[in-house]
Order: structure tokens, then sequence, then C-alpha cells
């Protein structure tokens, strides 16, 4: 309702979003407010409706959230395939995510939108035994918000997991999840790196 009534005002963070996506600017200060603690992915893919359909930064800051809120009401139903009620487990879950009173952040540009639909993609990935696809998932994740490292340690569990006891890996469960640690930390390395490089 603010964007309807003021468009140009952005609601909470997201002004700062709406800066990152112009690049972040570091004055080398460590006081003040500074748009480096916050991170590029929803910035950096709200560029995508911005260019195409000349839109705010705001505004696509917030078409992302709903397409991002559209994404996971498709994923959400996969996890529950095959199981009894289905139907009924989907449609719940999907109410319970949507209609709390903390959905607001899901609909105002935040990118807590972007990472719930990262991370039904994440639980969905390992639902189809898709290791590799998960690991990059939650490295991607991490460029959205800080407590994605919850997907690294569902990833690590679920990983180590062997006919349904975790805690009692195999080797060959443990080799092969040394293989996910690039594609979990190459995401936010990456971007790390450029911007180190970028900032001189």
């Amino acid at each position: 309702l603010r964007l309807l009534v003021n468009p140009d005002a952005a609601p909470w963070d997201v002004g700062w979003y709406a800066l990152v996506m112009k690049g972040y600017v570091w004055n080398g200060s460590l006081t003040g407010q500074h748009d480096v603690a916050f991170l590029p992915l929803a910035p950096w893919v709200a560029k995508i409706p911005a260019f195409f359909f000349h839109l705010s930064a705001a505004d696509a800051l917030l078409v992302l959230a709903a397409a991002s809120s559209l994404g996971t009401a498709v994923l959400m139903p996969k996890l529950f395939e095959g199981k009894t009620d289905s139907c009924l487990a989907s449609v719940t879950a999907i109410s319970l995510l949507f209609l709390n009173p903390f959905s607001i952040y899901l609909f105002n540009g935040y990118p807590e939108a972007l990472y719930v639909a990262l991370a039904t993609a994440f639980f969905v990935a390992w639902r189809n035994d898709s290791r590799t696809t998960a690991a990059l998932i939650a490295g991607v994740a991490r460029l959205a918000r800080p407590h994605a490292l919850v997907l690294f340690a569902a990833h690590l569990i679920f990983g180590l997991r062997t006919q349904g006891r975790w805690y009692r890996p195999s080797r060959d469960a443990v080799i092969s999840l040394m293989a996910d640690v690039p594609l979990l930390l190459a995401p936010i390395a990456a971007f790390s790196s450029w911007e180190y490089l970028r900032s001189g």
C-alpha cells in the first residue's frame, strides 16, 4: 500500500537493496551504515525485471518477491508427492507459510522470498536424490540470506545418512559429501573475490 501511495517510498531495507542494484560502495569507514551489509543475490536477480519492464529498483524487488513466492507455491507440493493426503499437506504447508504474520517479508521486496524459494528447491532436490543440485542451490542461497547456513547443516545431515542413520555414516557418504564442499562454498567465494578485485 505504501508503494501505491508513494511509488518512490521503498519499505524498510528495500532501499538498501535498491542501492546494491547499482553496485556496492565502500568508503573505507567502519562507522555508520553501509550497503555492504546486504547480500547481493536478490538485487542481482531483480535487475532482470527492472531491465525488461523498465521498473524502478524498488518495484523490481517487489516483482522478484512476488515471483519467488509463486515459485515456492509451485515447488512446495513436490515435497509431498506420493505421500498420503499429499494435497492436504501441500495446501496446509503453503497456507502456514503465506498466511502467517511474518509473511509480510515474502511480499515487500525483501530477499526472504527468494531465499524461501531456494530453500524449497533445495529440499525438493534432496527428495529427488539430486545431492549435487542441492549443494549448488544451498551455495547460491547463501548469497541471498546469511541464515542459508542452515541449509549447509541440512546438507551435511542428509549427506551423512546411511540407511537412515546419519550418525553412523559410511566412508562413501563422507567422501561424496566432501565433493560437495566446493559447490557449497563456490558462490560466496566467487562473489567475495569479485568484490575484492573490483574495489581494489
